[in-house]
């Protein structure tokens, strides 16, 4: 009888921690495997005419995990330009002391100019992606995240990343601090 009840939780349990992965693609042939997770966002500032939000995707392209990085501003004021390039760095300060770094395959790209006509804004996207090692991988389906440096061609910026937060631009509740923890299971 116990032997039933550790096997039907386990079984219980594996197929639980799937269903919570939710996909935009997920399709296997004989020669490919791609799943992409649902972008979410991680970071979001809203402060007067100003916004800004960073999205994360992860993905696996052919057993190679990667994460596609969006950041998008939006400010009646000019916004200058960021690029990403071979050299840019994605830094996590891990809530356990340690620290993760993941590397740029994103060759000399900067951010897009928009103009919003309607209510007169400037709106900048910048799209890269990065890398995991298997040790990096590992560490982060572990620990929550605390903090983000983005290394850009010429800058750095710091975030300071929230347990919980309630996105004004969609109004969806999500745990950013978690995000690596919640849907790396998603890309295995």
């Amino acid at each position: 009888m116990k032997l039933y009840l550790l096997l039907f939780l386990t079984t219980t349990f594996a197929f639980s921690q799937v269903k919570d992965c939710n996909y935009e693609i997920e399709e296997k042939t004989d020669s490919t495997t791609i799943k992409i997770v649902a972008e979410k966002i991680i970071y979001e500032k809203t402060f007067g005419a100003s916004k800004k939000f960073i999205q994360f995707t992860p993905m696996q392209i052919d057993g190679t995990p990667t994460l596609k990085v969006q950041i998008v501003e939006k400010n009646t004021a000019f916004i200058p330009a960021k690029c990403f390039d071979l050299t840019s760095k994605l830094l996590f300060q891990l809530e356990n002391g340690k620290f993760v770094v993941l590397k740029s395959i994103t060759e000399n790209t900067c951010s897009i100019l928009n103009y919003n006509q309607e209510d007169q804004s400037n709106i900048r996207i910048l799209e890269g992606y990065f890398i995991f090692t298997k040790p990096n991988y590992e560490m982060l389906k572990i620990s929550p995240i605390s903090i983000m440096r983005l290394q850009f061609v010429g800058e750095k910026e710091d975030y300071n990343i929230k347990n919980e937060l309630i996105s004004e631009i969609n109004q969806k509740a999500t745990k950013p601090s978690n995000f690596f923890i919640d849907t790396l299971k998603c890309i295995e």
